[in-house]
């Protein structure tokens, strides 16, 4: 239990330092010391809890490490998605994220030639 409390009070100690330089750096080094004291604390519940089943402290030993990587998949995602709507000519459109998404589809899909007719590509 004391790796648990060492792990979050560094947590806490590196967030409010953040010795990286860049934000999402800091952000990711105090949320992994965060779940490593979770998992510390799950470790301690598995030994030393009975009546905690052993189906959800597998589930638990799971899900703590996959939400970093969710984070991170999020996090590709949104800037594969933001790369994607500039490299298609998006700007804002009032009319809602749908029609905006067409929008840049189409423009992609149908490009002009030199010649002046469209090319489905």
């Amino acid at each position: 239990m004391g790796e648990a409390i060492n792990f979050v009070v560094t947590c806490c100690i590196m967030s409010y330092i953040q010795p990286c330089k860049s934000a999402i750096a800091n952000i990711s080094l105090s949320l992994n010391l965060f779940l490593l004291g979770s998992l510390c604390i799950t470790e301690h519940w598995w030994i030393s809890n009975l009546y905690i089943a052993t189906e959800t402290l597998e589930l638990i030993f799971i899900l703590i490490p996959l939400m970093s990587h969710i984070l991170v998949f999020v996090w590709a995602g949104y800037k594969l998605t933001s790369y994607t709507m500039r490299r298609c000519g998006y700007h804002s459109n009032p009319h809602g994220c749908r029609v905006a998404l067409v929008n840049a589809v189409n423009m992609c899909l149908h490009r002009r030639r030199r010649g002046g007719y469209q090319e489905m590509t």
